[in-house]
């Protein structure tokens, strides 16, 4: 998808996370929903960690622009900037972590995420699918 109204992605869907943990080489996987609304992504579902599965929730707000959407944490700090383009990769510093992500939307029906996180005490690779 080149160009698009990012407007196509309100509603529910199904997403599915797998995160590999460089350091412990452990995996962690979610499985849930992701909710997009006029002003806010709420995903709810299960991680799974070794023999465990607890229940598992993040939220960010969201700003809508003219072609690109400001995704917020819930205390209103900035987060990333999403753009109406098929692919797209984003930067974000936490302190002294860093964060690299790749946008994928292959249609209004399916897109996925890739974040690279590193720092002193980071250093994971988390890949998530969404679909309806």
């Amino acid at each position: 998808m080149k160009g698009f109204d990012l407007s196509e992605f309100l509603g529910e869907w199904q997403v599915r996370r797998r995160i590999s943990d460089a350091q412990t080489g452990l995996v962690t996987r979610f499985q849930g929903t992701a909710q997009i609304s006029d002003n806010a992504f709420h995903e709810t579902g299960m991680i799974q960690f070794q023999n465990q599965r607890l229940s598992s929730q993040r939220q960010y707000l969201l700003e809508w622009g003219d072609g690109v959407v400001e995704v917020r944490r819930p205390d209103g700090s900035p987060f990333i900037t999403l753009e109406a383009q098929g692919i797209q990769r984003v930067v974000h510093h936490c302190g002294d972590d860093l964060y690299r992500g790749l946008f994928m939307f292959a249609s209004n029906r399916r897109w996925a995420e890739i974040w690279t996180v590193q720092g002193p005490r980071k250093n994971y690779r988390s890949v998530s699918q969404y679909w309806r």
